[in-house]
């Protein structure tokens, strides 16, 4: 259990150190720029017609429709299925 909970903290300041270099970002500069180049050192190319919303659906391994259903649930803490309305 040890483990488990020092590789949690570990992963944990490792997603802080990355949303405070995201944090510093200069005036004008996109945050898609940030999470485009962080999925890029994991591994995840964007394809030339493809989103850097399409390729993080894609790093996440769920479908774009599935991305804005997860965005929405946390954006506005319900999801539009909800609603009734998948668009």
């Amino acid at each position: 259990m040890r483990a488990t909970i020092q590789k949690r903290l570990v992963e944990l300041e490792r997603i802080s150190a990355a949303q405070r270099q995201v944090g510093a970002l200069e005036p004008g500069e996109s945050i898609g720029y940030s999470i485009r180049d962080a999925l890029r050192a994991k591994g995840f190319i964007q394809g030339a017609n493809e989103s850097i919303a399409e390729m993080w659906a894609r790093a996440c391994g769920i479908t774009m429709p599935e991305f804005k259903e997860q965005l929405s649930a946390r954006a506005f803490g319900h999801s539009r299925r909800e609603e009734g309305s998948l668009a």
